[in-house]
């Protein structure tokens, strides 16, 4: 799950949207206000954020279902950052950034 989140903080990091003080919590509310229902579903980077955090901190693997929420919601993501570039952006996340 870690290189789930892990993926989704390096795309967020193309739109100028990073996790700078640490707090995993009010970053994902931050990134939930501003991009939640354009960029993915609404409350999936929460979610997300709070099995990553369960996961790591809780001791508590994830389940199946839970980290197919957060593939989706990373996925989701993806594709939408990909899909509002020009074709240089596209190009450039595609095959220097290897975001996609």
């Amino acid at each position: 799950l870690g290189y789930i989140y892990s993926y989704a903080e390096d795309l967020l990091d193309k739109l100028n949207i990073t996790n700078d003080d640490g707090k995993c919590v009010e970053f994902a509310k931050i990134v939930e206000d501003r991009l939640g229902g354009i960029y993915f579903d609404n409350g999936g980077f929460d979610e997300m954020t709070q099995i990553a955090l369960r996961s790591r901190f809780g001791n508590v693997s994830p389940e199946s279902g839970e980290l197919k929420k957060c593939r989706t919601t990373a996925e989701k993501l993806a594709s939408s950052i990909y899909g509002k570039k020009n074709r240089f952006g596209r190009l450039y996340m595609k095959y220097i950034d290897v975001l996609i």
